[in-house]
């Protein structure tokens, strides 16, 4: 019988890390290139929900880690854990599944933004959601 090679966790997280990190970098060039080209018609109010929208995402990544247990704990803060193990002890699938779903909602003010740039709104703004989602990247990015 063959064995199934043991994959290393934290080398398939730092793949999918870059791949979404990539992704977020693309979503800027096109929320900055796109309006140009795109030939829809400008939807102000529509654009606005979208940039505030983009806006209430940014914090949604923290929560969710702070509720999944996701995160590099931190010597200098004392926080009382409520109720939450840690995530790898849990079940090994979990941790890697919790960490897909931050992904997927650090990327969302991205997403947004391209949506407020594409349907008439400042590109500019666009581009610091963009930002916001790259630093909530950064800051869950995987460790060794």
């Amino acid at each position: 019988m063959s064995e199934t090679p043991q994959v290393d966790p934290v080398r398939v997280r730092r793949m999918l890390w870059t791949a979404q990190l990539g992704t977020v970098l693309l979503l800027g060039a096109l929320a900055w290139l796109l309006p140009d080209l795109a030939g829809v018609p400008p939807r102000p109010g529509v654009a606005a929900v979208m940039l505030i929208a983009g806006a209430a995402a940014i914090p949604l990544a923290p929560i969710a880690a702070r509720l999944l247990g996701i995160g590099r704990p931190r010597a200098d803060v004392k926080v009382h854990a409520a109720g939450v193990p840690d995530t790898a002890a849990r079940a090994p699938g979990a941790a890697q599944a919790h960490f897909i779903f931050l992904l997927a909602l650090a990327e969302l003010p991205a997403l947004l933004g391209l949506g407020h740039a594409v349907l008439g709104g400042n590109p500019l703004y666009a581009v610091a959601l963009v930002g916001a989602s790259a630093l909530l990247l950064w800051i869950y990015r995987p460790v060794a």
